[in-house]
């Protein structure tokens, strides 16, 4: 536990388990919120907390007006403060379920106190709407003036807006973890039967190793690859997929949906799952296409047919244009600014 940085006179205290230059998608989002209280000339401290034990017998010497937790966590275990505590819930950390037995243990033990705790916050911030109705399933009953939904925001200040026209080739790509319910195996299944019914040359550019063998498909690792590395993959394709699964009842499933923006900055649209926030972060038809059914030729088929070089064109357009206007950080800026009196 530290203090990544701290000033004297700082009356805004940000919480977060994850910073650079551990990588993920915590420590991004800690950058980018401070990122938006620098835009507005507030002073804040950051403070980084590895240890979920280590809160519980933990209180700040400093007397802050705000703490706002990247993890909700310390609004539930730090001794109690007159800090006005502003939660953000991302996805997966609300649910009371773990992989590890004893985790999973104490998670269902603690749940009538986090829950209660929740509920004694400022401020409580989802991701997606999604979400907050995952914590309405465990008792947390939603309160307008306390409890609202505001859509991630990434860094847009490196963007371009690419036209990149269909031709002999398909490009895909596929920027995520290679754990289960990311289903890095229905991207590929996916990218196969495109190529099949579109009868054009598909490469697949994928954030793993590639252990898949195909005769119909191009498939190149992306695994380590740097961040330019990754914005360069971004603009060369015609298109993003995250086809990821609901895995709730094994304690994960897809909050929003990052890299929807990180393409769309540069007019990638996205084909995405249905599952989760992510028929949130895609406007189906508009920023991109959320497919029920992404893994049946005949959707995918029906998809391909009905997508014409100017319709795809437009859709790049609205892209980039959504993105820019409506998922920069000047969103949290002017949040910010609104929300710290």
């Amino acid at each position: 536990m530290r203090f990544a940085r701290e000033k004297a006179n700082s009356n805004i205290l940000i919480t977060t388990p994850d910073y650079p230059p551990l990588l993920g998608g915590l420590s991004t989002f800690t950058l980018n919120l401070e990122r938006a209280l620098e835009s507005i000339n507030r002073n804040f401290d950051t403070f980084v907390w590895n240890d979920p034990k280590k809160l519980i017998n933990f209180s700040f010497k400093k007397k802050y007006d705000y703490i706002i937790n990247v993890h909700f966590l310390p609004s539930v275990f730090v001794k109690k403060s007159e800090a006005k505590h502003i939660n953000f819930y991302h996805g997966s950390e609300i649910l009371f379920f773990s992989p590890h037995p004893f985790k999973r243990i104490i998670k269902r033990a603690l749940k009538k106190k986090t829950i209660k705790k929740i509920n004694d916050s400022y401020l409580n911030i989802f991701i997606s709407n999604f979400t907050k109705n995952k914590l309405e399933e465990f008792g947390f009953k939603t309160r307008y003036d306390r409890d609202i939904i505001l859509h991630n925001c990434i860094d847009t200040n490196s963007n371009e807006k690419i036209i990149n026209p269909i031709k002999d080739e398909i490009r895909l790509t596929a920027i995520a973890r290679d754990v289960p319910h990311k289903n890095l195996d229905g991207h590929v299944q996916f990218s196969k039967e495109l190529a099949l019914v579109s009868g054009k040359k598909v490469k697949l550019s994928i954030t793993s190793d590639n252990r898949w063998c195909s005769n119909v498909l191009e498939i190149h690792s992306l695994k380590n690859a740097s961040d330019n590395e990754r914005d360069t993959n971004f603009k060369q394709a015609h298109f993003n997929l995250l086809l990821s699964l609901d895995h709730s009842h094994r304690g994960f499933y897809e909050g929003f949906g990052l890299t929807v923006l990180e393409a769309g900055k540069w007019g990638v649209p996205s084909v995405v799952s249905g599952t989760g926030g992510l028929a949130e972060s895609v406007h189906h038809q508009k920023t991109g296409w959320v497919l029920e059914k992404f893994n049946d030729r005949a959707e995918i088929r029906n998809w391909w047919k009905s997508l014409n070089d100017k319709e795809y064109q437009s859709i790049r357009e609205y892209c980039y244009t959504h993105t820019i206007n409506n998922h920069s950080l000047e969103n949290y800026s002017k949040f910010f600014k609104r929300v710290l009196n």
